[in-house]
């Protein structure tokens, strides 16, 4: 089944029927595009393209299906890859599903809940998902459905798995690393009573370690504080949240912006939904009926929490599994206050509302709202109202911690906290700060993208940072808005060196092994400015002090000039005259040196080769050839500095971009330049 060919091309008509209809924010795509119903569904960038694709949860019946895989198409709809990433079309019932790379291998796996059975752990290969629930140790409990949610709860860079079951005693599900998994509910203190709908992490008390909230049909629900040494504490009922019962869905957020992450817990009977306020101090209040949240005739189910109009503050979508009621999408007032504009809006129509997942699906900075149903069709709600300013925020670890480099995989840091300053101020928390955690599946059955996204109000500038479950913490400052960005974790012994050079910078170790070395500074502003183009007046003061062993030993020069645009004078003479003497660089043909030019690629290759040889230079690389020759299609073996590229390629010094050319006429930056001495004379750490 291919999933509305038209697909995603209906967006485009969609967005310019907005301005005919601004009060409407969302229409219902999914008629459009045949998406089927399903129980639980997750977004999740499989295919790692950037654009969430959607999984749907099996079900059965008239119009049930096997597990379902749909492909984000950007522009050409949903396709269903489904058989062909190997899963099969068999009927049964599942529940909640949530995307993780909990082998750390670079790509998504998915865990999917069961009502009728095991849980189905669909491990990502190759070319498919194979499902290696039993094998990887998850055959503990039979039926254990409902909701299923990934953390790393002990900060060991490996990912642990609970399974909420609601026919006995949920399990926590501990990583041994090597693709197997270690039952420890009974060690951790999360069993034997916990039998439960839905769970969700979230590091409620800010102590740095992710705690469990878990819904539960007919009791109260259960508060798990982590206690930072792989145990957890029932607290639930000194914590506040004892005054609710029988609940469904459940989700964190951080609703009125003040740092601590606040609970939503939907009524599983015809009764009220709960609104917990963090009182920050380890208690809750429920505040529901002050709100504006306290309906009396209403079984809510599906609940998730997405700035979806950018304003700067959370709002929140309820599902209602009546077809007699509406969903809820309340509209946060910015007050402690919300509004139910769900008719207005365009997400209301009594129908089966289950799961409700957020995702960007067309990456044009605004909240899209799957709603998954029971019966044939489900709801795809695309925004099409206002953008405003925004940021999406992705966040990368590694099993190594040091997702900087290149070669170690990386994945999604499912139960990082991010959190944005909108003043651009880094000192958290002070001013405006938003939150959000990377989710590894919430509210009921179901996952929201994951990816951090931010309205931002009226702000264009903001200071980010993200705290790793592992401790590390990486502040990235002056990040302009409407746009996505990556923020990757760091070894925990790394240090800043420049405020516009965050700790997983691409090129940090490089500037900080020139640093380290004496090589290169600041400004007087205190940055590194890496964007900043080199002119040959500074490329000559690097390669100076890299030839001498520091700024310390680059001698004197009392002599007369070389060149009469650098004489007496100049702030860099003794530089040009050292690189000189080393036989490294050279003027032109008309006498000057022409300190002011900036330095392009084949330039700088002349300049570190004949540093590689120096003091020999070009004599040494006259008869050069190349043992593996790299042969760019852009640096042909006549080109003039084809001898200095390639013995530069052949040094592990540069290497081409990804459309396999090396492009000898860009510009080099001060972060290019410090890779490039960095690795020419082994100051890379």
């Amino acid at each position: 089944m291919r999933c509305g060919l038209a697909g995603l091309l209906v967006l485009s008509m969609v967005c310019c029927a907005a301005t005919a209809a601004e009060a409407q924010q969302f229409q219902d795509i999914a008629p459009m595009l045949s998406i089927p119903g399903a129980n639980g569904a997750a977004w999740g960038d499989y295919d790692g393209d950037g654009y969430p694709d959607l999984f749907l949860a099996a079900n059965v019946g008239p119009s049930g299906h096997g597990p379902m895989l749909l492909r984000n198409s950007h522009i050409a709809g949903f396709t269903n890859v489904s058989a062909a990433m190997g899963f099969p079309s068999e009927q049964e019932e599942q529940d909640g599903a949530a995307w993780a790379d909990y082998d750390n291998d670079g790509d998504l796996d998915l865990l999917v809940g069961s009502g009728a059975g095991y849980p189905r752990l669909y491990r990502r290969d190759e070319a498919q998902f194979l499902e290696v629930g039993e094998a990887a140790g998850f055959h503990v409990s039979f039926s254990a459905g409902r909701g299923v949610a990934w953390c790393d709860y002990d900060g060991d860079n490996l990912l642990e798995a609970f399974c909420a079951n609601i026919f006995g005693p949920g399990y926590l599900m501990e990583n041994n690393g090597d693709g197997t998994f270690t039952e420890v509910s009974v060690a951790s203190g999360m069993a034997p009573s916990n039998a439960g709908q839905s769970a969700s992490w979230g590091d409620y008390d800010n102590d740095g370690w992710a705690d469990l909230v878990l819904s539960r049909r007919g009791e109260r629900p259960m508060l798990y504080h982590n206690d930072g040494d792989g145990t957890f504490t029932e607290v639930g009922i000194a914590a506040g949240l004892g005054v609710a019962s029988d609940t469904f869905g459940v989700a964190w957020g951080d609703y009125d912006n003040d740092g601590w992450l606040d609970c939503y817990l939907s009524a599983a009977a015809l009764a009220r939904d709960w609104l917990f306020h963090n009182n920050g101090d380890g208690t809750f209040t429920d505040v529901a009926a002050t709100a504006g949240m306290a309906d009396d005739d209403h079984m809510g189910v599906g609940v998730a929490w997405a700035d979806y109009d950018n304003d700067g503050w959370l709002d929140l979508y309820v599902g209602n599994v009546n077809t007699y009621n509406q969903p809820f999408l309340y509209h946060n007032n910015g007050d402690g206050t919300f509004t139910d504009v769900a008719e207005m809006a365009g997400v209301g129509g009594s129908r089966p509302n289950q799961t409700a997942i957020w995702g960007d699906m067309d990456l044009d900075g605004r909240m899209d709202l799957f709603s998954g149903v029971g019966g044939p069709l489900s709801a795809l709600f695309h925004n099409i109202g206002p953008v405003g300013h925004w940021l999406r925020v992705r966040v990368l670890t590694s099993r190594t911690g040091d997702a900087v480099d290149p070669a170690v995989p990386v994945r999604d840091a499912i139960g990082a906290r991010v959190e944005l300053n909108l003043d651009n101020d880094d000192a958290f928390p002070s001013g405006r700060t938003l939150t959000r955690t990377i989710d590894g599946g919430s509210g009921f059955l179901g996952q929201n993208e994951q990816v951090a996204h931010f309205g931002l109000g009226g702000s264009t500038v903001v200071c980010a940072r993200v705290l790793f479950p592992d401790g590390s913490v990486v502040t990235h400052r002056s990040v302009p808005a409407n746009r996505q960005i990556t923020i990757r974790d760091i070894p925990l012994g790394r240090t800043e060196i420049f405020p516009d050079v965050p700790l997983d910078f691409w090129a940090y170790k490089a500037i900080k092994g020139c640093v380290d070395a004496g090589i290169v500074a600041g400004y007087g502003d205190g940055l590194y400015h890496p964007e900043v183009a080199v002119t040959r007046d500074q490329m000559a003061v690097y390669i100076s002090r890299a030839l001498a062993g520091g700024d310390d030993n680059v001698p004197e020069f009392t002599d007369t000039p070389t060149f009469p645009d650098v004489s007496e004078g100049s702030w860099a003479l003794d530089y040009v005259e050292y690189a000189v003497s080393q036989n490294v660089v050279a003027g032109y043909e008309d006498g000057t040196y022409h300190p002011e030019y900036e330095v392009t690629r084949d330039q700088m290759a002349v300049y570190v080769a004949r540093s590689l040889v120096a003091p020999t230079g070009e004599a040494a690389l006259a008869d050069y050839v190349p043992a593996d020759p790299r042969n760019f299609p852009d640096v042909a073996s006549d080109f003039w500095a084809y001898r200095h590229v390639e013995y530069c390629v052949e040094n592990g010094v540069v290497a081409g971009y990804l459309d396999g050319l090396y492009h000898p006429e860009f510009v080099v930056t001060r972060d290019q330049m410090a890779v490039y001495v960095a690795r020419a004379f082994g100051l890379t750490g």
